[in-house]
């Protein structure tokens, strides 16, 4: 299983994170609440069979104007 984090606008997060639990590859998604100092944004965490380049490439198809950033690896 792999964690990837999205950075995500806020008023996005929970439509990003539905879209993201309703799929089966995905064991589990959260928000991580927004920045601090960027309150507009908002980090998501998920854990997932994909490879960052498969999340990567779903957001880009399949976010219907969700506005994201781009993915990052979390340990």
């Amino acid at each position: 299983m792999n964690t990837w984090g999205i950075d995500v606008a806020t008023v996005d997060a929970t439509k990003m994170i539905k879209a993201l639990s309703d799929l089966d590859n995905v064991e589990h998604v959260e928000s991580m609440g927004a920045y601090h100092q960027i309150t507009e944004y908002t980090q998501i965490h998920l854990s997932t069979t994909w490879d960052q380049d498969q999340l990567d490439n779903w957001l880009y198809k399949n976010t219907h104007g969700c506005d994201y950033v781009g993915t990052f690896g979390v340990n």
